[in-house]
């Protein structure tokens, strides 16, 4: 299967974006009669995308680009969805638009959602909640259970009415 290339919107004539996931600078002759173009090489942003700057000075995520020329714009409350989870891997084949629900179920199914101690907001460990919801069948107060775990009741009460730290 061969690679096809299409214009990325708004750039028509200036920059390509595959099928594969390469984005390139159209190849022209710039003003010193210099030949100009090529594939573009992208960063990895915080989140882990690929992403690239463009002649707007602005930088977009690869997988946003490869849609928006291969499927069209997204729909209201869409986003860009990778398939097997993989984050730099922005083949057509593996994107597609979806909604924020599709895309968590996404992450669940992929491992890739931070849940537990694994969430950048987590305050306990699974050992300390396993402890949490068994001294919570003997006393009956959320406040107290927090001040002997040097939480807080909002952590308690999140813990026994199952909105966090369903799985342990």
């Amino acid at each position: 299967m061969t690679e096809r290339w299409l214009p990325i919107p708004g750039f028509v004539g200036i920059y390509e974006v595959s099928d594969l996931g390469r984005v390139r600078a159209v190849e022209r002759i710039d003003g010193g009669g210099r030949k100009r173009g090529g594939i573009l090489k992208p960063y990895l942003s915080k989140k882990g995308y690929h992403r690239v700057g463009l002649r707007d000075r602005k930088h977009y995520s690869v997988h946003q680009l490869v849609l928006r020329a291969f499927r069209g714009p997204p729909g209201p409350n869409e986003e860009g969805c990778h398939d097997n989870g993989i984050r730099t891997d922005n083949r057509l084949d593996n994107l597609y638009w979806g909604t924020p629900t599709q895309n968590n179920r996404d992450r669940k199914r992929h491992g890739t959602m931070p849940v537990g101690e694994t969430h950048p907001q987590a305050k306990v460990d699974e050992d300390t909640v396993r402890k949490i919801k068994a001294r919570l069948k003997t006393e009956p107060r959320s406040v107290d259970v927090a001040l002997e775990f040097g939480t807080t009741k909002w952590i308690i009460d999140a813990i026994r009415s199952g909105r966090t730290w369903r799985h342990v």
